[in-house]
């Protein structure tokens, strides 16, 4: 439903690559969905590598207003979408999921890290007070819903404390699932001109440590849904 992203994280290539957020228009998507169900599809993915962030280029009409939209679409059963970013997760957003039940009961928020300073050298646009706020408000009208998420660690200057933010976020979160990965520099990002001083194999450590207490998480998880 839109490409690009405008957001310009201090690590990563993709407005570089895929240019600054567009999008396609509403009634256009509403279409192909219409279409879509009308051939017996019950569930539809809508996608962008910043999908929150859509804006219908003639009637200025967000991502919330599109997702009331596709959900009035007979035939539609369930509403996924994928990838949001924290910094446009709006209320009216998180509101959506007190109305909206077609909406599944998932959401793939990337985080990056536990550290406001790490968060802040990355040019992620918030804390992660802030972020675990987005996920407080959506559990308090969905308790049961599924948060997964992203990590990078070994981000240039991250120190072993910082780390520790990272790994204290995911014991309060209890994410169900995460993309981890160890920072690689993307020539031509403003992050591939910092110093990077903390060696491979301490990288990977933490990458372990840290995938291992998410895959932790999940285990618990799916253990409390047996019988259910």
């Amino acid at each position: 439903i839109m490409e690009g992203c405008s957001k310009f994280c201090s690590f990563c290539v993709v407005p570089y690559t895929r240019g600054q957020e567009v999008s396609r228009r509403a009634e256009d998507v509403l279409t192909e969905v219409a279409e879509l169900a009308g051939q017996g599809v019950r569930e539809v993915t809508l996608l962008g590598q910043n999908v929150n962030a859509f804006l219908d280029p003639e009637h200025g009409l967000d991502f919330t207003d599109l997702l009331e939209m596709v959900s009035d679409i007979p035939g539609i059963a369930r509403i996924r979408y994928t990838t949001s970013h924290p910094k446009e997760f709006t209320q009216k957003l998180i509101d959506a999921y007190g109305r909206l039940t077609k909406l599944v009961n998932h959401i793939h928020l990337p985080v990056q890290s536990g550290n406001d300073r790490v968060l802040a050298a990355m040019k992620r646009g918030y804390t992660a007070l802030e972020y675990k706020s987005i996920a407080r408000r959506l559990k308090a009208l969905r308790p049961d819903i599924c948060l997964s998420t992203d990590f990078i660690v070994g981000f240039p200057g991250e120190s072993e404390l910082e780390f520790e933010d990272s790994m204290r976020l995911i014991e309060s979160m209890g994410f169900d699932h995460s993309y981890s990965f160890i920072y690689s520099p993307r020539p031509g990002t403003p992050a591939a001109d910092l110093k990077d001083d903390t060696p491979g194999d301490v990288k990977l450590a933490r990458l372990q440590r840290l995938q291992a207490a998410i895959d932790a998480n999940a285990q618990a998880i799916s253990q409390a849904m047996v019988g259910q």
